[in-house]
């Protein structure tokens, strides 16, 4: 006895620009939302210490490794903290400083964001992980060198 087949409705190829063409993963909107606030200081401070094209690189496969260990960032103490290290690490700001006299690593990034490109503190603080007070005093402690 023949089976009974279903015959199924034929399908036409997704038109350009349609839904279907356009499937992608979609970030995680605390992603979205942390590189929409964070890649401008990221690019300015990435600028300082590489050129242009690496700059622009460097920024990229930041934030490339931190969407792909999204999970890890956001379990961290302070994800931003976190997230600005990679960035220091991928720009290799620490083996490749700008001639400034700073105390520490956390006064060196402040005095680059605050005094070299003109962030308020609050953003500084935001960008790297820093508490605002602390941004503040490693800012106005700073003294450039003569």
């Amino acid at each position: 006895m023949p089976r009974a087949t279903r015959s199924l409705p034929a399908r036409r190829p997704a038109a350009l620009g349609s839904a279907d063409a356009r499937i992608a993963p979609a970030l995680p909107p605390a992603f979205d939302a942390f590189r929409a606030l964070h890649s401008g200081c990221y690019l300015g401070y990435a600028q300082l210490h590489l050129p242009a094209d690496e700059a622009v690189d460097a920024v990229a496969h930041t934030l490339g490794y931190l969407l792909t260990h999204w999970p890890h960032v956001v379990s961290q103490p302070s994800p931003t903290t976190y997230a600005w290290q990679q960035l220091v690490a991928f720009t290799a700001s620490r083996h490749h400083p700008l001639p400034l006299n700073t105390s520490s690593p956390q006064q060196y990034d402040t005095v680059v964001l605050h005094h070299g490109l003109g962030y308020p503190l609050k953003a500084v603080a935001d960008s790297t992980g820093v508490h605002p007070v602390k941004a503040a005093y490693l800012a106005r402690s700073w003294r450039p060198s003569k």
